[in-house]
């Protein structure tokens, strides 16, 4: 057995039965992948691991397919509070939502209960700083929750969605 460092460096021969091991949760490449950094190596495993998954059957069922979406560019705010950026987040079994000033990128952070606290706490940021003109989100259940849109139907808020895996929402509320 040769290795190097933690990780086991195997033959051509076994190869194959180590992928089929790595592959035998249909956990994806990049699961596999992180599995196999932490024990076993040889030359373009990665090459070999995605070989493996394109070929699953199973694999290509259960895989999720997000159709891939213009990037969205958003014009920059003109005044604080002007535009703001929301996130619901969970940390440790609690529920959260942040809300970030675009044009000076001040978070805040609120410990909420569902889409009747991403309300109640909105709504106290909309008092205290004023109603935004836009206000964006990743559109998870929260945002798009009935109550929201008819709580805000008469404002000028605009909820544009962005694709969760779009860092224009996500990146000044991570």
């Amino acid at each position: 057995m040769i290795l190097s460092g933690n990780r086991i460096i195997v033959s051509a021969t076994l190869r194959q039965q180590i992928l089929e091991a790595l592959h035998a949760a249909h956990q994806g490449v990049s699961s596999m992948c992180v599995c196999a950094a932490d024990s076993v190596y040889w030359l373009n495993i990665s090459i070999d691991i995605q070989r493996i998954n394109d070929n699953c059957t199973h694999c290509h069922r259960i895989a999720k397919f997000n159709d891939m979406q213009p990037p969205f560019n958003a014009a920059p705010p003109e005044y604080t509070f002007h535009k703001i950026t929301s996130d619901y987040f969970t940390h440790k079994n609690h529920d959260y939502v942040v809300v970030v000033d675009r044009y000076s990128n001040w978070p805040m952070v609120f410990q909420v209960n569902g889409a009747d606290g991403l309300i109640k706490h909105l709504r106290e940021v909309f008092v205290t700083f004023g109603v935004p003109e836009e206000l964006t989100s990743d559109g998870g259940p929260q945002f798009t929750a009935g109550r929201i849109s008819s709580d805000h139907g008469e404002s000028t808020i605009t909820l544009p969605l962005l694709p969760t895996f779009m860092p224009t929402a996500e990146k000044n509320c991570s």
